[in-house]
C-alpha cells in the first residue's frame, strides 16, 4: 500500500469511531430532524386546506358583495324616490307661506 491509501484507511478508521462514540447524539438529532419533518408536513397539508377554504370563502364574498351591491343601488333609488316626494311637500307647504 502507498501512503496515500494509509491515509484514507486511517481517515475512514477516526470517522468510523467519532460515529461510533456520537452514536446517540446522532441517533437523537436524526430522530428529531425527523419528528420536525413530519410536523413540517401536517403544517404544510393545513395550509393547503386552509387555502383550499379561503377560495371557498372567496366566492362566497364575491357573491354577498354582488348582492350588497344591488341592494345598495335599489336602496338608493327608493330613497331618492322619497326625497323627491318630501322634496314636493315642502314646496307646497313653503309657497302657502305668505
Amino acid at each position: 500500500m502507498k501512503m496515500k491509501g494509509y491515509i484514507t484507511v486511517g481517515l475512514l478508521a477516526y470517522t468510523s469511531y467519532r460515529v461510533y462514540k456520537n452514536r446517540k447524539a446522532i441517533r437523537s438529532q436524526l430522530q428529531s430532524a425527523k419528528e420536525s419533518f413530519l410536523v413540517a408536513q401536517e403544517n404544510l397539508l393545513d395550509i393547503g386546506e386552509s387555502l383550499e377554504k379561503i377560495a371557498q370563502q372567496k366566492d362566497n364574498l364575491q357573491a354577498v358583495k354582488q348582492d350588497l351591491s344591488y341592494k345598495g343601488r335599489v336602496f338608493n333609488q327608493e330613497v331618492q324616490a322619497y326625497l323627491k316626494q318630501i322634496s314636493a311637500i315642502l314646496e307646497k307647504y313653503q309657497d302657502k307661506r305668505p
